[in-house]
């Protein structure tokens, strides 16, 4: 299957943004893609409190982009719903289903005072894959990603994370691939994005100066792998409270 890597550059205009990556989808989207777009894809970390926020122009988006090029594609952004902004994570499969999550771990002053923490997780099915889903601050918290008796195939994290921080990302992104023994699909807006492979070491990393980028990904590999390291049915159970 293969999984398309969108670094989109920050922009204070959110319009630029979604027009830049419908220009890379005219380019490159093949039917049955998986593009995934990094956290907060139309606007990184632009927003300032008291600014108006309404991410539902984002739904329609990627909702268009699914029918016209018949692929999958995933992305964050803040949303105003509920009385509350959420940093949403978003994906319309290509046969129209569509599936959301809200980033649980907050980190940054605009998020910790303005943003309300997700309280559920996400696994979703694509082509016999299955997917769970974080979002960049989640990564560092490995009860939030555990893959409790194999229920997923990948790990996918979305996220902003700094180059000045990029040896925390690589050990974390490491570290879930051999705990869960799963991929870990990683789609960093500020560069480097990479791919882990279930026995922990990298897979792809994005060409620097990018803005695109391609990666297949090999199920039967996993499940050759998970043949031979069996760990997943030796793992604690355990439930997390909200």
């Amino acid at each position: 299957m293969r999984i398309v890597f969108v670094q989109s550059q920050n922009t204070e205009n959110g319009d630029v943004a979604i027009e830049n990556i419908r220009e890379m989808a005219c380019r490159h989207a093949l039917p049955g893609d998986l593009w995934l777009l990094p956290e907060v894809f139309d606007t990184g970390w632009n927003l300032r409190p008291g600014e108006r926020i309404d991410g539902s122009q984002n739904i329609v988006f990627l909702r268009q982009m699914s029918q016209e090029f018949r692929i999958s594609i995933a992305g964050s952004f803040y949303l105003a719903s509920e009385g509350c902004i959420h940093n949403r994570f978003y994906v319309v499969t290509a046969d129209g289903s569509e599936y959301y999550c809200d980033k649980r771990h907050l980190f940054g002053d605009f998020e910790l005072m303005n943003v309300a923490p997700g309280d559920s997780l996400l696994t979703f099915p694509l082509n016999g894959i299955m997917f769970r889903v974080v979002v960049c601050y989640d990564l560092r918290f490995p009860v939030w990603c555990r893959n409790n008796g194999g229920d997923y195939d990948a790990l996918i994290c979305i996220s902003q994370w700094p180059s000045s921080r990029q040896q925390d990302r690589s050990l974390l992104l490491a570290a879930r691939a051999l705990e869960n023994v799963s991929y870990v699909l990683n789609c960093n807006g500020l560069g480097a994005s990479m791919v882990y492979s279930p026995d922990g070491r990298i897979d792809f990393l994005m060409p620097q100066g990018s803005d695109v980028a391609f990666y297949e990904l090999d199920i039967e590999r996993l499940r050759k792998f998970r043949a031979g390291h069996p760990h997943l049915r030796n793992m604690d159970k355990f439930e997390i409270k909200m």
